[in-house]
């Protein structure tokens, strides 16, 4: 990894461009669980580079095993604070279904669809935590009680469950890879 390194300054070095050794991180992917003993400290820029359990790039967090696990914790929880703050508009009756529902679509979903198929590999009992939020959504927005089916509440206000949601999401990705002129994209699916 080091070689690796060296080659990436040097390149850097060679075309001018500066990289900010303070906002670079290094995590190694793994399958297993164990730790990673590393043999000596990494270095980048003269600056020691540690390895990282889990790291942010474009908006989501990639841990070791590439598990998303810390990332759907974040955008629960990020979600369930973006509920509450739009709590008063999401149940307020003089608002249309079809704005709030639109409100929801905008906010809340587009938030945690976000490179869906990305991270959309992970299993089920995250989703399901996923969809937990969305169905929280709509009994808000129809002010439905607990016994009420989040089957029987989704098509009152015309939403899929989130898992058809991501398969949208990834076919549309696939279809858009497929059609694409670019060569260097064609090989990516």
């Amino acid at each position: 990894m080091q070689k690796s390194l060296d080659s990436i300054e040097s390149w850097s070095e060679r075309w001018n461009i500066k990289i900010n050794p303070e906002k670079t991180k290094a995590i190694l992917f793994t399958r297993g669980r164990r730790k990673i003993k590393q043999n000596r400290q990494l270095q980048f820029m003269g600056e020691p580079l540690p390895l990282q359990p889990a790291v942010k790039y474009l908006g989501i967090i990639l841990d070791r095993g590439l598990t998303f696990e810390k990332h759907i914790k974040t955008i629960r929880g990020k979600s369930y604070a973006t509920i509450s703050k739009l709590y008063p508009i999401l149940s307020n009756y003089t608002l249309k279904i079809a704005t709030r529902r639109q409100i929801y679509l905008t906010v809340i979903r587009a938030y945690i669809l976000y490179a869906c198929p990305a991270w959309s590999t992970f299993c089920a009992t995250r989703l399901k935590s996923l969809e937990a939020i969305q169905n929280k959504c709509v009994r808000i927005m129809l002010r439905a009680d607990r016994y009420e089916r989040n089957d029987d509440l989704r098509p009152l206000v015309n939403l899929p469950t989130l898992c058809s949601a991501i398969e949208t999401s990834v076919t549309r990705l696939k279809a858009r890879i497929a059609a694409h002129s670019n060569t260097a994209v064609l090989q990516i699916g």
